[in-house]
């Protein structure tokens, strides 16, 4: 008979479902931010130069993976309320309608661009994103 660690093994405990385990560790979440807050803090006491380039970085870090974390969210919702969409039609006899991987980027970007718009950021995104395909275009010439 074979060992194994029956919280790690998942073939033991049935397929992994992603929104049950965002359920039911949504508090790391929490303390992530609480632990960001404290960060953030310590950075305006800190007057060491080393340390403070460190927290700096840490910082940056813990955003940048926050902001990820929101961005998978969106998308996943995004993808969940089409399939439900598609079972509605399905109940009511029509044709359900999957939208490809496509569709949901131009709904995300539209999403997107209309978050920016009312926070009054659309025009230096824009701006950034131009140069930035600029500066590709630069590089492929």
């Amino acid at each position: 008979k074979q060992w194994y660690q029956r919280r790690v093994a998942i073939t033991a405990g049935g397929s992994f479902s992603d929104e049950a385990f965002r359920n039911s560790y949504s508090f790391i979440n929490d303390l992530r931010s609480g632990e960001l807050d404290t960060l953030k803090a310590d950075l305006k006491k800190c007057r060491d130069p080393v340390k403070k380039s460190e927290l700096v970085a840490v910082i940056n870090r813990l955003t940048n993976e926050q902001r990820s974390r929101q961005t998978v969210l969106t998308r996943q919702n995004l993808k969940s309320e089409n399939r439900k969409q598609a079972m509605r039609n399905i109940k009511d006899g029509k044709n359900p309608y999957f939208a490809k991987k496509s569709d949901l980027r131009r709904v995300e970007l539209s999403q997107k661009f209309e978050k920016l718009k009312g926070e009054g950021k659309l025009d230096t995104y824009v701006a950034k994103r131009r140069k930035k395909n600029l500066q590709k275009d630069k590089k492929t010439l």
